[in-house]
């Protein structure tokens, strides 16, 4: 039945209780990762699907789509209204009773889960997220080279040698970590920041943040337009490349780094400095003890490697759950994408007169990182295709 109740819920705000399952899990590889952590995991214990694992998050999120696809047809509905890093509060529904999401041996028990639009923001693969309660009271590590999560059974901790700890604040239901940045206008920025494995980023600065420090005298520098830059919709932020972050000691140099520009959401919000990614922890191998609230980083062979903005000039989501392409989703303004004349919203259906349908993410992938090559990408705009001949080049960051 339908529930006649509003749910307002914050993603940076208030709690989602639940009961914690099995206690028995012992030292397994769960997910895979790219550029996010994904999990496949079973909705009460029949509904497969792939979640993506966010520590900035304390609920389980359905895509609406996933949900009304997959199967389950929970027993009360009713509504929500969140706020996430977009401008705008998204309307959804909500899951008014107790949802159980396992992994393997593992399992929790949410009160409800707010329903949303996520694959517009994340893609096909995403069927929804699931928030940090999920590992409560546990110790995992995140293995950013093997793509691997382990979690470790009370009596079988993991082996600290080579770490560094480092503590983690726990406020208003989220976990926060001190770093120092340099962004490269002479400035050094230190304090908190959330941590925050649901960001592909590495480290991306409030909108406050970003006015404090004169982040906007930095160059060179991009401005980048996201049409769905998370939760609420749309979002605008400058991309640079700090000097360095510094993180327990460890100083990772020419980081690709962004600010925000947008008044309202959690990137207009004064808690913490920014959000702190997998573009920066990818560094190191993670353990999380969410008992001790403890950080523990090693560096691992990624450590310190250099890496680039997309030679594209644009982002693309696949959303060929729906259409016959990758969707336009973040287009570097003035760039090659925008130059040659993608607009967000285009959906791109060819990449050398191949359907993107008919290929794997890794051949699009490795065509697309080509450098000084230019694509032949088919291009769809409402009921117009066309062809854009788009040079793959070096965004100046």
């Amino acid at each position: 039945m339908k529930k006649k109740c509003l749910f307002l819920l914050l993603i940076l705000g208030l709690p989602q209780t639940g009961v914690f399952g099995q206690d028995t899990l012992s030292g397994r590889p769960l997910v895979e990762f790219d550029s996010h952590w994904y999990f496949r995991s079973a909705i009460n214990d029949s509904i497969a699907g792939t979640f993506i694992f966010d520590t900035g998050a304390s609920h389980l999120i359905f895509d609406s789509l996933y949900l009304a696809r997959s199967g389950y047809t929970p027993g009360e509905m009713g509504t929500s209204l969140f706020s996430g890093v977009g401008t705008a509060r998204e309307k959804g529904g909500y899951v008014a009773e107790p949802t159980t999401i396992r992994f393997d041996t593992l399992s929790y028990t949410f009160n409800g889960a707010p329903v949303l639009q996520v694959r517009p923001v994340l893609g096909r693969r995403a069927d929804g997220i699931v928030g940090w309660p999920l590992l409560a009271g546990r110790v995992a590590m995140f293995d950013y080279e093997t793509g691997q999560v382990t979690v470790f059974a009370p009596d079988s901790p993991p082996d600290l040698t080579g770490y560094t700890a480092l503590p983690l604040a726990y406020r208003r239901y989220r976990y926060h970590v001190r770093a120092e940045a340099e962004p490269g206008n002479g400035k050094r920025i230190r304090g908190k920041f959330l941590l925050d494995l649901g960001s592909s980023g590495a480290i991306s600065f409030t909108s406050g943040t970003a006015r404090k420090y004169k982040l906007n005298r930095i160059t060179p520098s991009v401005e980048s337009y996201a049409r769905n830059a998370g939760v609420g919709g749309e979002g605008r932020s400058t991309v640079f490349r700090a000097t360095a972050v510094t993180i327990g000691g460890f100083r990772v140099e020419e980081l690709i780094c962004s600010h925000s520009h947008n008044t309202s959401g959690s990137m207009a919000t004064k808690k913490y400095l920014g959000l702190l990614g997998n573009r920066l922890l990818r560094h190191f191998s993670v353990i999380i003890d969410f008992k001790t609230r403890t950080l523990y980083l090693k560096p691992n062979g990624e450590f310190g490697k250099r890496l680039d903005l997309p030679h594209t000039g644009m982002g693309l989501t696949d959303r060929t759950d729906i259409c016959e392409g990758f969707i336009v989703n973040l287009i570097l303004v003035e760039r090659n994408a925008e130059r040659a004349g993608v607009r967000p919203g285009d959906i791109i259906t060819h990449v050398e007169d191949r359907p993107v349908t008919e290929m794997t993410r890794q051949e699009i992938a490795e065509i697309l990182r080509n450098k000084g090559a230019t694509v032949g990408l088919t291009v769809r705009r409402g009921e117009e295709i066309f062809e854009i001949a788009l040079p793959l080049v070096d965004q100046g960051i």
